[in-house]
């Protein structure tokens, strides 16, 4: 049941994560002295739209997604295996 639980939480943190890679162009344009559209040069640029809506808020979305998946008892908290002493 737990799997099931998490496999949201994982299905958003991840795609969340890759909507925030394939934008990297626009936060880098955004952040640059010379704003330019990564996709055509004659297009607007808007740097604070971009970094709000293409990099802030996903990147909150994959923050959160991996600490309620953390929370929820995700994989890092399984217990390790000890090794038996002789």
């Amino acid at each position: 049941m737990l799997a099931l639980a998490n496999s949201g939480t994982v299905w958003l943190g991840l795609s969340a994560l890759v909507f925030l890679l394939v934008h990297l162009p626009f936060d880098k344009a955004a952040l640059s002295d010379h704003c330019v559209n990564p996709v055509d040069s004659d297009r607007a640029c808007d740097p604070a739209w971009w970094l709000v809506s293409l990099g802030a808020l996903p990147l909150l979305m994959v923050l959160t997604a991996l600490l309620a998946f953390r929370e929820a008892g995700g994989l890092w908290r399984l217990p390790r295996l000890r090794r038996s002493r002789p």
